[in-house]
């Protein structure tokens, strides 16, 4: 059977995650998700974005089609500024495979910056869920959102990161991807939403999730600004 990837989206449902730049990881994972999403089309599935995966343990309870290759998308933090680079993780127990190595050489390249591309752990979760679930699996640090090269590159290229992530796991890039307006800031949609472009209520919530959004974490910066 023809594998299909399945992108998990870190954090979420409250947890925003690593910040810096004016960012929040669990709505730039998102964003990347979606356009990995749009240009992969059917070959691609997608976690719930309402949902904090870590939390609901998909990959522990067996959520995941049995068919899918799996990645995990989050963005690293470090109080040295000048960290940067992307890498790929996966269990220190197995090698990596083709796709984990296309992965990691990929994100390097646009992200340089890691002494290491590929890091063997057992100390994450996920990472020991997987393993014990019987999912081939890898979590990428896209880069370092509290970078502000990092995260102006990330933004500026979020499209041919997506399409790169396709290939590395051979999977053809749609030419008519659908348009949507989920690689805007956090704080870019909470003052859409202030200008009453996103309704009210349940409205608003609706059309958030279904955009890609974090309701919780777009409401929270809502309320931020108005303050």
């Amino acid at each position: 059977m023809e594998k299909r990837l399945f992108v998990i989206a870190g954090h979420g449902a409250g947890d925003c995650g690593a910040v810096g730049n004016g960012y929040e990881e669990a709505e730039r994972a998102r964003a990347l998700a979606q356009k990995i999403k749009d240009f992969g089309g059917a070959k691609v599935l997608l976690a719930d974005f309402s949902k904090n995966s870590y939390r609901s343990n998909i990959i522990g309870k067996r959520e995941i089609p049995k068919d899918c290759v799996v990645l995990e998308l989050h963005l690293d933090s470090s109080k040295n500024e000048k960290a940067r680079g992307g890498h790929v993780i996966i269990n220190a127990n197995f090698k990596a495979d083709k796709y984990d190595t296309a992965l990691s050489k990929m994100i390097a390249d646009m992200f340089p910056g890691r002494s290491k591309i590929i890091s063997g752990r057992t100390d994450i979760a996920n990472v020991r869920r997987a393993a014990e679930s019987g999912y081939n699996y890898r979590l990428m640090e896209c880069c370092f959102i509290s970078n502000a090269e990092d995260i102006k590159k990330f933004n500026s290229n979020i499209d041919a990161i997506a399409k790169r992530i396709l290939a590395c796991f051979d999977i053809n890039v749609q030419e008519s991807p659908k348009k949507d307006n989920v690689s805007k800031s956090i704080e870019e949609i909470a003052r859409e939403v202030i200008a009453g472009k996103w309704g009210n209520g349940a409205t608003r919530k609706q059309k958030l999730a279904a955009a890609g959004y974090d309701y919780k974490a777009v409401q929270s910066m809502v309320n931020k600004l108005l303050k």
